[in-house]
């Protein structure tokens, strides 16, 4: 994460800021107020896991969107994912795209009991 400190002069009797030692508001040379302040950028990824089941039946439906991190060198920052799995409909969707570039890297539609996890 990039951190920059911003360091501003302020005058140490009206608290304006000022440029050299003589402060414009109090019209004369004052002590030097240092403020440093520091901002921190945090990026946060979101995925979200649903299971939708039914008494008597169990697993109807498994959805599955949002970030993955990626074990590929050539993917550093992860991939976008979208997956489901719906036994009612007996329907099994796959797609993984770049996160940076959203160029499709993997795609999947097929009967649910024809897929086999790879």
């Amino acid at each position: 994460m990039d951190c920059k400190p911003k360091k501003q002069i302020f005058c140490v009797e009206c608290d304006s800021i000022k440029e050299s030692k003589f402060c414009d508001k109090c019209e004369k040379e004052t002590s030097n107020l240092f403020k440093i302040s520091m901002f921190e950028m945090v990026k946060a990824e979101v995925s979200l896991f649903i299971k939708h089941g039914r008494p008597g039946f169990g697993l109807v439906k498994k959805i599955f969107q949002g970030f993955k991190p990626s074990g590929d060198p050539k993917l550093p920052r992860g991939v976008d994912v979208q997956m489901i799995a719906d036994r009612e409909k007996n329907e099994w969707h796959h797609l993984v795209r770049d996160k940076i570039t959203g160029e499709i890297i993997h795609e999947e539609h097929e009967p649910l009991d024809q897929h086999h996890s790879k």
